[in-house]
């Protein structure tokens, strides 16, 4: 909404409510109102981004909702945040295959805990990616299965890791120009 109302007709039992959560003299109507959305989204998990005040609602990482039309914008592996040309789902993935590689997983191992299709060797047609310091070869995932993916591992490795995202304005978005984080922590 980009217009204002000229007023707002308010209770006056609704008026009462926010003066006993105002600061006197120094709160207004619209000071409470989003102090009031300020509760409501950390009790959902929502915080806003210090730099650009926007809101990030936080989603379950085991469920997440349809992340079609994302882009990630922050990825952290234990800890250690993603360069930002290493911030998109499929380098996500293949930085939380390098992090389980690290507990000596035999190669066939490594390959059956990745979700997604892999092949040990080289492989470079029909989408895959070869990680030559591992052996294996990963196909290329849309978002949705590289999330899967990456929370399969995460879990099963037990590897700490959180990344924040937005929907693009499309129609077809989930949550259209809305960020979101998950976490897997352990």
């Amino acid at each position: 909404m980009d217009t204002q109302p000229a007023s707002v007709p308010l209770s006056v039992e609704t008026i009462r409510r926010m003066q006993r959560h105002a600061e006197p003299l120094i709160d207004t109507y619209d000071s409470i109102i989003n102090k009031a959305f300020d509760a409501l989204e950390q009790l959902h998990g929502a915080r806003a981004d210090p730099a650009t005040k926007e809101i990030i609602r936080a989603f379950n990482a085991a469920a997440p909702p349809n992340l079609s039309h994302t882009t990630l914008k922050h990825a952290e592996v234990r800890s250690r945040v993603l360069k930002p040309n290493e911030t998109y789902w499929n380098s996500l993935l293949f930085a939380m295959i390098r992090e389980a590689a690290k507990a000596n997983l035999p190669p066939k191992e490594l390959k059956d805990l990745i979700n997604a299709n892999s092949t040990l060797g080289r492989k470079e047609d029909n989408g895959y990616r070869y990680l030559s310091d591992l052996d294996i070869s990963v196909q290329g995932q849309d978002s949705n299965g590289a999330w899967r993916a990456i929370h399969h591992i995460a879990n099963v490795m037990r590897i700490p890791m959180k990344v924040e995202f937005t929907w693009q304005n499309n129609a077809n978005a989930a949550f259209p120009n809305t960020s979101g984080s998950m976490a897997v922590t352990v």
